[in-house]
């Protein structure tokens, strides 16, 4: 599935690894964590911000 959240969170914004992490932390706002997994939310967030600043590189400012 897209990831719409992210999408319109960096809609307009300079491709910057404060945007991406923004938008990755707009895609899992709403994330609950199952029990014993309270970690996957922020694992999820962090991954997402990580993969933006790759497929931007040579363009993140």
């Amino acid at each position: 599935r897209r990831a719409t959240k992210a999408e319109a969170a960096l809609r307009g914004e300079l491709p910057n690894e404060a945007a991406f992490r923004a938008a990755a932390a707009a895609e899992f706002a709403d994330a609950r964590p199952l029990r014993d997994n309270a970690f996957k939310p922020e694992l999820a967030t962090r991954t997402l911000a990580a993969v933006l600043a790759e497929l931007a590189k040579g363009d993140v400012a």
